[in-house]
């Protein structure tokens, strides 16, 4: 579940923030998220964005716009329990039309820094 407005624009889940990878013709692809302020910041999508500065991946923080879906080059959620997770296709709203949406190498890299990094920083309890 993605929460949008009368706009079309997209905010985020019920308990995720949402990105896009969208291919910009100026500075190659971008992960794009909502505004900071639009939605609440997660700890997973500070991780995020901290890890897409180091890693040089270009970050803009926009709405995504639910009339650009076919456009989008990858999605994904993020959460503490969800971590990075793709997101394939989405239903517009119930019985309406399916959006496919491609599994971006981006995000995998992306799934597989914050694995790294999170596997770096924890410390065993037991």
């Amino acid at each position: 579940m993605v929460l949008r407005d009368e706009e079309g624009r997209l905010y985020e889940g019920l308990s995720s923030n949402f990105y896009v990878v969208t291919a910009d013709p100026e500075h190659g692809d971008t992960v794009v998220t909502a505004p900071e302020g639009a939605v609440l910041r997660g700890t997973i999508q500070a991780t995020v964005l901290r890890l897409c500065m180091q890693a040089g991946l270009r970050t803009a923080f926009d709405f995504p716009r639910l009339a650009e879906a076919a456009t989008w080059r990858g999605a994904f959620l993020t959460s503490t329990s969800r971590l990075v997770l793709p997101v394939a296709r989405l239903r517009v709203a119930p019985g309406g039309p399916v959006v496919r949406i491609p599994l971006h190498p981006k995000v995998e890299r992306l799934r597989q820094l914050v694995l790294d990094d999170l596997r770096a920083h924890s410390t065993a309890m037991w």
